[in-house]
């Protein structure tokens, strides 16, 4: 299962642990970076796609279920990458975006194709994806048509989806290609 996933395996927990691993004589702390300057790696490895998903694919979040999702996310990603390149630069256009984004990050959490995929909550997983499709399209299209009402569904939509207060739109804007492998870029 994934760590932190359950209770026990939370902030107090992970204090607990760090707490006895500091002062086991048996047991020096380190951190990855530390130990990969000590120890470089010789090769590469091919890593599977998936860490913990059923036989180590994707199957769980792509599937029959689930694959009508996945063009939808990628069609509002790129709606929403193409408005945050427009470099909005009123308060209200940067708001708008900022909430556009909550909205896409929303909705491409995993437990929505994970729920439906293992049939726990799949009607309100498909549920939930789609408001918050629904509410990142209308917010895009708010950018062009700021109405009285349009105001009122914003003011509402950010009082329900208050996460990531911190989020700057210009962040959803194309971003270059990174390049890596072993060792660095």
């Amino acid at each position: 299962e994934l760590f932190g996933h359950w209770w026990r395996e939370g902030i107090s927990w992970l204090e607990g642990v760090l707490r006895g691993l500091a002062t086991a004589e048996e047991i020096q702390m380190t951190t990855p970076g530390e130990y990969l300057a000590e120890h470089q790696p010789t090769e590469a490895i091919n890593l599977p796609e998936c860490s913990w998903g059923q036989g180590g694919r994707h199957y769980v979040w792509l599937n029959p279920a689930t694959e009508w999702m996945w063009p939808q996310l990628q069609e509002a990603a790129g709606r929403l990458e193409k408005a945050a390149a427009k470099g909005w630069s009123s308060p209200l256009e940067r708001r708008i975006l900022a909430q556009a984004g909550r909205e896409a990050l929303l909705m491409q959490s995993s437990d929505w194709p994970f729920l439906i995929s293992t049939q726990q909550a799949g009607d309100y997983a498909s549920r939930r994806f789609l408001e918050h499709l629904s509410r990142l399209e209308r917010l895009l299209d708010g950018l062009e048509d700021q109405s009285d009402a349009f105001l009122a569904f914003l003011a509402e939509v950010e009082e329900r989806d208050k996460v990531f207060s911190f989020l700057d739109p210009k962040v959803f804007a194309a971003a270059p290609a990174l390049q890596s492998g072993i060792g660095g870029a």
